[in-house]
């Protein structure tokens, strides 16, 4: 990890470079992917090291795990964090990406892509993070903080979460028999456990993702679509078939209304955390996509 000096302020992100890109194969594209809300992109590890043969890879944190950044100001949304996204892009990298994201992290490099498109080669999005319709976005936006954490437990929890631990290895323990991380692979959450947690002058681990961040974006939740309808790129929007976000039958209809260049699937037998849970999976189904290759650029079926 490195911190990123940008406009917007003190970025951490992952880098790798492909081994090609130093020898023979100079043109070897570069994905930047973007983690899902409450993760720091170093947790993705085990999923990002699968693209490594074939691509550059980088990533940025989202805000809620910046070093030293102060609490959400009531205006903010995920246009902000797109924002910050284009920042570290710009300040990474001289040529396009292929922007990758999870959950918040996809809807943002969406947003993104839309507002800058020429940062950006192609657009890959796995179970992001939206809504199925434009008016549970807005109900989401005004209802004040504290019947939102009284009407859902997922936003209420999110901001209670633990933030001090004695080490990575308990934290590690008592997130393996978690219902929502009890799925992820043995690296992944080892991963999580490692990159999540800053050790303190005390000794003591503290969660490196502010919990007030981390409930505030699932606050803050947008409507992916509209800014999917305007994008100019080839775009992949996955869906995993356990994901409790919309239906298969909401998804499809919603992809009914987007342009040619948007390609859409489901990823089988996955949950919203699939990358952490079946990267091979996941991967292998990125990979396939045929506008990835530059020899192939018909409508994925």
């Amino acid at each position: 990890m490195q911190i990123v000096p940008t406009p917007r302020g003190d970025i951490p992100c992952l880098s790798f470079a492909n081994v090609r890109a130093n020898g023979e194969d100079a043109a070897v594209e570069t994905i930047h992917f973007s983690p899902a809300n409450g993760f720091p992109v170093a947790a993705y590890t085990e999923f990002l090291d699968l693209f490594a043969d074939r691509y550059n890879v980088s990533g940025s944190d989202n805000r809620g795990a910046w070093p030293d950044e102060p609490e959400p100001e009531k205006q903010w949304n995920w246009n902000d964090h797109a924002l910050d996204l284009i920042a570290a892009i710009e300040s990474l990298h001289t040529s396009p990406v292929i922007g990758m994201g999870h959950s918040i992290g996809g809807t943002v490099t969406v947003l993104a892509a839309a507002m800058r498109p020429d940062l950006f080669s192609k657009v890959i999005i796995i179970d992001a993070a939206t809504v199925p319709s434009k008016l549970i976005s807005h109900f989401y936006h005004l209802i004040p903080k504290w019947l939102s954490f009284k009407l859902f437990k997922f936003i209420r929890g999110s901001h209670q979460r633990r933030r001090l631990w004695p080490s990575p290895e308990t934290f590690f323990d008592n997130y393996r028999s978690h219902p929502t991380y009890r799925n992820f692979t043995e690296r992944a959450l080892r991963d999580y456990a490692q990159a999540g947690l800053v050790q303190q002058s005390d000794g003591q681990y503290m969660l490196r993702y502010n919990p007030a961040w981390e409930s505030f974006n699932f606050r803050r939740v947008h409507y992916l679509w509209d800014a999917l309808e305007t994008l100019e790129k080839d775009a992949l929007v996955l869906r995993a078939e356990h994901t409790y976000l919309y239906t298969q039958a909401q998804f499809d209809a919603l992809n009914e209304q987007v342009g040619d260049n948007v390609d859409s699937g489901t990823i089988a037998a996955c949950s919203h955390l699939a990358p952490l849970e079946q990267p091979i999976r996941v991967a292998q189904q990125i990979l396939s996509w045929q506008r990835l290759s530059p020899a192939k650029t018909q409508k994925a079926s």
